[in-house]
Parts: structure tokens; C-alpha cells; sequence
């Protein structure tokens, strides 16, 4: 019995060792590989470093941006990639729509579209991410119908996000929210910095959005519009300040007592005449207010 103990104990020990040396060796490789990784996109970096001069000294000018003189491949179309979505998030206006027509040019847009095919959950989202930095606009169909498979949680918003950058216009946005609002979870604000995080008007859509009959996309849009001043909106936001929802009364209160003194004065003088609700609500928000001050 003894003897038979030991042997087994000899052998527990002797696979441990060996799974425990499988595992160094993995971790070992997986760094000598990001070494090397590392050590290459320098490299490329290097040897790209007087085309993004270039491409830097003629932004500024009426002619287009050149691609690459050899066929990019592999790490170096990486490397391109994130050097050109990087600029773009730090310009605007005829800056950011020629490196977007460079992203076209050099193959960038089809190579994340053909990724979003991947099975592979992590490179379909990394090519999202990048679709929507580089604010294709042929990419959107593509990532309405991605959007329209998530479940509720992070993909859903990564895809959000990524569409709001690359929308064409309010009514990309409007599908957006739609999406998101279907799942019924309390993501109002979220969804609504998702739409001013968009590069388009949102006037239009904003005005759309608050006569809609959904509660929720009511609220998105009330979120919207908490920092503006929307005269034109008044009897639609009057009318809301007497709704049975009391988050949506509240919200709608706010936007009329924080807009301008002539929009709060026509307000409250119209409050006379709609009986003692108005007032309710008007205390409602001023403690709520004061709550959130202290």
C-alpha cells in the first residue's frame, strides 16, 4: 500500500511539473513574441516616419492625401492604421475627411469589414472600434446589422459608439437608439452622450426624438437637451411638465427653469392657468436640485 501511495505521489508530482513547465514555456514564448512585436512596429515606425511628415505638411493644403508607395502588409498596415485613427480623434472638419478618404484609399475600411465576418468575437469588435474611428460612412449598414445581433452590455455600446462617429445623418442615429432602448434598461444618459458624441446635427433628431411615444426615447432626448435652450420646443416641454411620468415631468421642469430667463418667465406665468400640478412638479425639481447640491 505503501508502496503504491509513493508511486502515485511520484506521478502527481511529475505531471505537475510538467504542466507547470507547459506554462512557462507558454508565458515565455508570449513575451519573447510581444519583444519582437514591440521591437518591428518601431521599426515600421521608422521606416514610415517621413511619409506621416508628409502626410502631416499636406493636410493643410487642397490636394489629397498620397498612399503608401509599397503594398502595406500585415503589422505595418497595424501600425498605419493606428497612427491615422489617432489623428483623426484629434482633428476636425477637411483634416479629418481627407485622412478618411486615405483610410479608403490604402484598403483600411475593407480590411475591417472583411473582419467583421470573423468569427471571433474580440477581432470583430476590433475592427468596430476602428470602423468607427476612421468615421466610415459606408461602414454604417454593416455595423447597424452587427448592433441589431448584441444583447445588452458592452459590445452593444462599443457598436453605438462606433456608428455614432460614422453616422451619415439623425436617421442612423435615431436606429441606434431604437436598438438600445429595445432591451428596456435604464441607459438614458449613456445613450444620450452616445448621440452628442456624434459628428452630425442632432437638432433635428432631438426634435424627432421628444415626440416620440416611447417613454424612454422620451427621456434620451430630455438628457439632450438639459444644457440647451429650445424655444421652439416650449409647448411640447410645457406639456411634458404635466405628463404622469414623473422622471419625464421632472426632466422636462429642469430644461424649462434652467433655460433663459424669458423661457422660465413664460413658463411659470402659463403654470397659472394649469392648476396646482405645475407647481408640484416645480417643488419636485427645486428640492431635487437642492438634494443634489448639498
Amino acid at each position: 500500500m505503501t508502496g503504491g501511495n509513493l508511486h502515485i505521489a511520484f506521478v502527481f508530482i511529475q505531471a505537475t511539473a510538467l504542466i507547470v513547465a507547459v506554462i512557462l514555456c507558454i508565458l515565455l514564448l508570449n513575451k519573447a513574441k510581444n519583444v519582437y512585436v514591440r521591437n518591428k512596429k518601431k521599426k515600421i515606425t521608422l521606416k514610415y516616419e517621413p511619409y506621416f511628415f508628409y502626410i502631416q505638411a499636406l493636410l493643410n493644403g487642397n490636394s489629397g492625401l498620397p498612399v503608401p508607395a509599397e503594398r502595406l502588409r500585415g503589422l505595418e498596415r497595424r501600425v498605419i492604421q493606428l497612427k491615422l485613427t489617432d489623428w483623426m480623434d484629434h482633428v476636425e472638419g477637411s483634416h479629418r475627411d481627407k485622412l478618411g478618404v486615405l483610410c479608403e484609399e490604402i484598403g483600411l475600411v475593407d480590411w475591417n469589414l472583411a473582419k467583421l465576418r470573423s468569427i471571433r468575437s474580440i477581432r470583430k469588435l476590433e475592427a468596430v472600434y476602428h470602423l468607427g474611428s476612421m468615421r466610415s460612412r459606408r461602414a454604417v449598414p454593416y455595423l447597424l446589422g452587427e448592433l441589431g445581433k448584441q444583447k445588452f452590455g458592452v459590445p452593444l455600446f462599443i457598436i453605438a459608439r462606433a456608428l455614432a462617429k460614422s453616422a451619415r445623418d439623425g436617421k442612423d442615429m435615431e436606429q441606434v437608439i431604437r436598438h438600445i432602448v429595445k432591451h428596456r434598461k435604464p441607459v438614458h444618459r449613456l445613450a444620450a452622450d452616445i448621440i452628442e458624441d456624434s459628428g452630425i446635427d442632432t437638432a433635428e433628431l432631438l426634435d424627432r426624438l421628444i415626440m416620440d411615444s416611447n417613454p424612454d426615447i422620451v427621456r434620451i432626448a430630455l438628457n439632450c437637451l438639459e444644457n440647451k435652450v429650445c424655444t421652439h420646443l416650449l409647448p411640447k416641454l410645457t406639456d411634458l411638465s404635466q405628463t404622469d411620468n414623473k422622471e419625464i415631468r421632472s426632466q422636462a421642469v429642469k430644461i424649462l427653469l434652467n433655460s433663459n430667463s424669458r423661457i422660465s418667465e413664460t413658463f411659470i406665468g402659463s403654470s397659472a392657468s394649469l392648476g396646482n400640478e405645475v407647481f408640484t412638479v416645480l417643488n419636485e425639481a427645486t428640492e431635487q436640485t437642492a438634494s443634489q447640491t448639498i
